[in-house]
């Protein structure tokens, strides 16, 4: 078969059946070497775009073709990430094949989100199972049953902090510790130091009072800083006062809790 040949016979080919083989001329996964970090006008598929006007049609109409990042390096030895997002911008392709064993440091931010809740953050915790310590988000919106299931995947947790987004009395609730409960098996994030909330939580003064209270005792205890070691919350000013008022809580400040503004997050 002759290279004229050969050419014609392509050019004859469905734009389905290009799709199809264009897309087996791609690195996929592992098989991508190191320096295929980026999309270069070298590899496919932006060089199968320089051969014709056609093909080049047929890539662009083709999202299968842009819709896989390869990123290189040790990705499962990460341990610091910050992803920020624009409106419109739905990464959830991304966190479905997201695996992060070693992350120790997460920031995740949104913006113009519109739907009511977005799951992706708790699978991908629940199939990385992380020694995360700092957990930090923004315009990420949750059900208060994903809120608890991506604290359930973080028992290492000391840092939490969300910002444009809601946090009610059951995500609260499931952060209050009972003292009937004995061990450390049903304590969710056993080892949270410090929680920051935005200027609009969601949340009552009660459930916040009842947390703090549950994590720093007003009473002194033995095992006050081993299990419930809650150093700091930060939220909005409103809040503050209103439980600022109550004996208790004016107690535990006076033994080293700190109680500060939403704005003052460090």
């Amino acid at each position: 078969m002759t290279g004229n040949t050969s050419t014609t016979m392509m050019q004859t080919l469905p734009p389905e059946l290009l799709s199809e083989i264009f897309w087996h001329c791609l690195y996929h996964g592992r098989d991508a070497p190191v320096t295929h970090k980026t999309r270069t006008t070298l590899h496919a598929p932006l060089l199968l775009g320089r051969i014709c006007s056609r093909w080049r049609t047929i890539l662009i109409s083709t999202p299968e073709l842009w819709s896989i990042i390869i990123i290189g390096g040790h990705i499962n030895n990460l341990q610091t990430l910050t992803l920020m997002f624009r409106a419109a911008i739905d990464p959830y392709l991304l966190f479905d094949r997201l695996y992060l064993p070693s992350i120790r440091y997460l920031r995740l931010m949104m913006s113009g989100c519109t739907t009511s809740d977005w799951p992706h953050l708790g699978l991908m915790l629940k199939r990385s199972r992380p020694p995360l310590v700092s957990l930090n988000l923004r315009g990420v919106p949750m059900t208060d049953k994903n809120f608890i299931e991506c604290l359930s995947c973080t028992p290492e947790l000391v840092e939490f902090t969300i910002g444009d987004m809601d946090c009610s009395d059951i995500t609260l609730a499931s952060l209050t510790i009972d003292d009937t409960e004995d061990g450390m098996v049903s304590i969710l994030c056993p080892r949270l130091s410090y929680i920051g909330f935005g200027s609009s939580p969601g949340f009552s003064p009660n459930a916040l009072k009842a947390m703090i209270l549950s994590r720093f005792p007003a009473e002194i205890s033995l095992d006050m800083f081993s299990k419930k070691p809650l150093h700091a919350v930060y939220c909005n000013s409103d809040t503050k006062d209103s439980i600022l008022s109550d004996p208790d809580i004016f107690l535990c400040i006076r033994r080293g809790f700190s109680l500060g503004d939403w704005k003052d997050l460090p």
